[in-house]
């Protein structure tokens, strides 16, 4: 019964890092200061992220380097012991770049590549504290890599898309209660770590416009199914718990199967001439279909195969922001969100940020000679929750808790338009 409980743990939270589960709001500094509405109004390389569809605004060659700072904060009070652990994961950093090209080309066609990541924060509880039986040190990677092409076919229609390689990896390492005891020397601590290179796929999007005032659109990835994640599972067993299964140490190679899901992005979006924007948008994940993990070892020495079910929710996210145009150089933007919850009550664990949550942005653009900074915070509200009792409290220590959690984000973006740049360089100033 140990075994199968220990791998359990380490897969709760072994959560897919895009959209529902580890979304922490939309890719790039625009979109974020718009509360992720910006599905068909994005007017940066991060519609090579968002949709591809939009790219063909970016004329000229480009060059766009982005960062994004994470603080997460979140604190776990066990139950019945009324102690709280707080997450010592100070900051998380995903940077991105994009590069594209119009080619100089009289119709509105764009090449752009980029590599990005979606946007996650990383769960890290010290070693002893009273969250160590639910999470210690929750990690999930994600790196796309987007070769894509946007072309606006009639002033009423723009499409894009192109090919993707996604490369994922998750980590995960927690403490294993035996006999009840709340002593961490009796603790088992198991580690898993396992990854998924290359896996292709693509994006493709389009935006409407049958008024210059108005425009709608959305993108749309396609599902991956059977990724196969490859990796170790590890567990540092107590003596007296070694003397039960005749090995302090078991280490074990593993193979586990999932699907990522579709993802389906919508939005509609006011213009007022040159002034000012307002986009409502909308996201769906359709998690029900990543029914769980299949999970085969390959010695099989304490544990066997099998399958985790999750039995994940489809996840709607809704999104409302604005742009201010307040002249040529400056512009500002606002905008929130509201996601729902991914993960049943019953699976929520001391690391899951798979539950409603609730965001607001701001930002903020600066362009001048060729160079256009963007700048964006954003709040989250993670809506609390209550950790259930562990299905095997018979055996191991039940694990009930109270999550209180929010974080933010900060995101900065340079763009360089080398035209623009030479042109000022030349003397012609900054005008196209």
């Amino acid at each position: 019964m140990a075994g199968p409980l220990l791998i359990g743990i380490l897969f709760a939270a072994a959560v897919p890092s895009f959209g529902g589960g580890f979304f922490t709001g939309e890719i790039g500094a625009r979109a974020s200061g718009k509360g992720g509405a910006n599905i068909v109004g994005e007017d940066t390389l991060n519609a090579l992220a968002i949709n591809p569809a939009a790219l063909y605004r970016s004329r000229g060659t480009n060059l766009m380097l982005q960062n994004d700072f994470d603080i997460y904060h979140t604190s776990y009070r066990r139950e019945p012991y009324l102690e709280t652990s707080y997450n010592r994961n100070p900051l998380d950093n995903i940077q991105s770049i994009f590069v594209a090209t119009d080619f100089h080309l009289e119709k509105d066609f764009t090449l752009g590549f980029g590599i990005f990541g979606p946007y996650g924060v990383t769960i890290r509880y010290p070693d002893n504290s009273p969250a160590r039986y639910n999470a210690l040190d929750i990690n999930s990677v994600q790196v796309n890599f987007a070769l894509e092409a946007s072309w606006k076919v009639a002033d009423w229609l723009a499409v894009g898309g192109g090919p993707t390689l996604v490369s994922s990896r998750i980590e995960n390492y927690y403490g294993f209660s035996v006999l009840r005891d709340r002593n961490a020397a009796y603790d088992v601590k198991a580690q898993f770590a396992a990854r998924k290179d290359y896996a292709p796929g693509w994006i493709a999007g389009v935006i409407v416009s049958p008024a210059p005032w108005f425009e709608f659109g959305g993108s749309y990835v396609p599902r991956s199914p059977n990724l196969a994640f490859e990796g170790t599972v590890t567990a540092e067993l107590p003596d007296f718990y070694g003397v039960i299964l005749g090995q302090n140490v078991f280490k074990d190679n593993i193979r586990a199967t999932i699907d990522y899901p579709e993802y389906w992005r919508f939005g509609a979006r006011y213009i007022h001439k040159d002034l000012f924007d307002v986009e409502v948008g909308a996201s769906f994940i359709p998690w029900s279909l990543v029914s769980g993990y299949d999970v085969d070892l390959e010695q099989e020495t304490i544990l066997e195969d099998f399958v985790l079910e999750l039995g994940w929710q489809d996840a709607w996210t809704y999104r409302a922001g604005t742009d201010w145009r307040l002249n040529e150089h400056f512009r500002v933007r606002g905008g929130a969100f509201y996601e729902e919850q991914v993960a049943p009550d019953s699976s929520l664990g001391g690391g899951s940020i798979e539950t409603a949550k609730t965001g607001v942005g701001t930002g903020f653009t600066i362009s001048l000679l060729g160079v256009t900074t963007d700048w964006a915070y954003q709040h989250i509200f993670v809506e609390p929750y209550s950790v259930p009792p562990n299905p095997a409290a018979d055996v191991t220590d039940d694990g009930r808790g109270e999550i209180r959690a929010s974080y933010d984000r900060f995101i900065g973006a340079v763009n360089l338009n080398f035209e623009k740049i030479l042109r000022t360089y030349k003397g012609g100033g900054s005008k196209r």
